[in-house]
């Protein structure tokens, strides 16, 4: 098939395969019928291939035509959830769903840190209560502040919506969050030993979301240098 198949065309296509009249095909379509006849001739000209046959009393999917309904429909995507916007509404989107990551990011974060804390003060070496420690509790306070700065973060973007700064807002967390969540990551897997990584424990399969997220669709760093204002 050729590359300069519209999404008309394709309208165009799938009405006339389910209707079976180029009138009422037309109507669905909101073309006169000669303009819509001559719309499915351009179409059978660009993918190379008849796809009707046409009686003064039938329309009828050629052999090809019928083989070209699936793909036509896998194409077209349905009115409601287009980006009539175009390159913008596209960087809106983008900039929704690095909230979203951020978002996810910071709940795996809460999740796996609550779950070693209840570990550490259950799990005991040498008669002594892991939590106990000293070195241990100021480890996981150092993460628990990472964690309280990564959600005041994403809270500003949050009500920021709207808003001249919102971009911004969005980056900044980003930036923040992401080396956050994976350096969380790495200390809660530390604290569990061995089987931090093992598939009975959800640390380690948290750990691995986190480096998924972090790094899509640009690594920290490259965030970093978004808030920043540096061009990739």
């Amino acid at each position: 098939m050729r590359s300069n198949v519209s999404t008309r065309q394709l309208e165009a296509f799938i009405n006339l395969a389910e209707q079976r009249s180029f009138t009422r095909a037309a109507s669905l379509s909101h073309l006169s019928q000669p303009a819509f006849s001559a719309l499915i001739r351009s179409l059978e000209t660009a993918v190379g291939a008849r796809l009707f046959d046409r009686t003064t009393r039938s329309v009828e999917l050629t052999a090809e035509g019928a083989v070209f309904v699936d793909p036509a429909r896998r194409l077209l995507v349905d009115a409601a959830h287009r980006l009539a916007g175009g390159v913008d509404e596209v960087a809106s989107v983008e900039l929704l769903a690095n909230l979203a990551r951020s978002a996810e990011m910071l709940g795996i974060m809460t999740r796996l840190f609550e779950e070693t804390l209840e570990y550490l003060k259950s799990r005991e070496q040498f008669g002594t209560r892991l939590g106990s420690f000293q070195a241990l509790q100021h480890r996981l306070a150092a993460q628990y502040a990472a964690i309280e700065q990564s959600r005041g973060l994403l809270n500003l973007a949050i009500v920021s919506r709207d808003k001249p700064g919102f971009a911004q807002a969005v980056r900044g967390a980003r930036a923040f969050i992401a080396p956050a969540a994976v350096a969380l990551g790495h200390e809660m897997i530390q604290f569990h030993g061995g089987m931090g990584v093992t598939d009975e424990l959800s640390i380690g399969h948290g750990h691995k979301r986190l480096l998924v997220l972090s790094r899509w669709p640009v690594d920290p760093d490259a965030a970093l240098d978004r808030f920043a204002g540096v061009e990739d």
